[in-house]
């Protein structure tokens, strides 16, 4: 289990990384050329601003966004930022399954619970695609992110549905979770912009 919390947010990006070293990072998936799910149990714990983000797809930004136990918003990002508030209540300390994930030529979607709550025709192309986790966006170029609060119990991603990337969340090494795929589909742990301004 990863602890995400304030200033500590996480990220699925192994090709910014090490991208030398593997041969089948899963964040390049990210794409709707491709099939992919990436499946997550969570257990939600709050947020520390006006919303807390569950999480974030870079660079075209989108996100799944906690107000309250009410209020939940995706914010897609298609031609300008639409905010679509989702049948969908999060309740403080629920333990879900969320999956994000696109079938080729046909829809991207977000779930919870196998319930389907956003759907776009298209995920939209951009280049070297990436996952924030707990917070909407990098906190070091950011005065103010919106961190949320949760346990992530695990975290899968499919290509195919074959699975490429399963991580063991309990043996962090260097602030790196470890990829029992072998594929190097690893999460890491992201800096915050004080860090960054005072030791560079």
């Amino acid at each position: 289990m990863i602890h995400i919390k304030n200033r500590e947010a996480w990220a699925f990006w192994p090709t910014g990384v090490c991208p030398g070293y593997g041969h089948n990072f899963g964040n390049q998936y990210i794409n709707p050329e491709y099939n992919f799910d990436i499946k997550m149990n969570i257990t939600f714990l709050g947020k520390y601003n006006d919303f807390g983000c569950i999480f974030s797809i870079m660079p075209r930004y989108i996100s799944l966004n906690w107000h309250n136990e009410n209020e939940l918003y995706v914010n897609f990002n298609e031609g300008g930022h639409q905010y679509t508030k989702v049948d969908t209540n999060i309740k403080v300390n629920e333990t879900f399954e969320l999956t994000i994930g696109n079938k080729k030529d046909t829809k991207f979607y977000i779930k919870i619970n196998d319930k389907e709550i956003f759907t776009n025709p298209t995920l939209g192309s951009f280049e070297d695609p990436h996952m924030m986790l707990g917070v909407d966006g990098f906190p070091c170029d950011m005065d103010n992110p919106s961190f949320a609060e949760y346990k992530l119990n695990s975290f899968k991603i499919f290509f195919n549905n074959n699975l490429i990337g399963d991580n063991n969340l309990e043996n962090i090494i260097h602030y790196k979770s470890f990829d029992k795929t072998g594929n190097l589909n690893f999460l890491h742990r992201i800096g915050n912009k004080d860090d960054y301004d005072k030791n560079g």
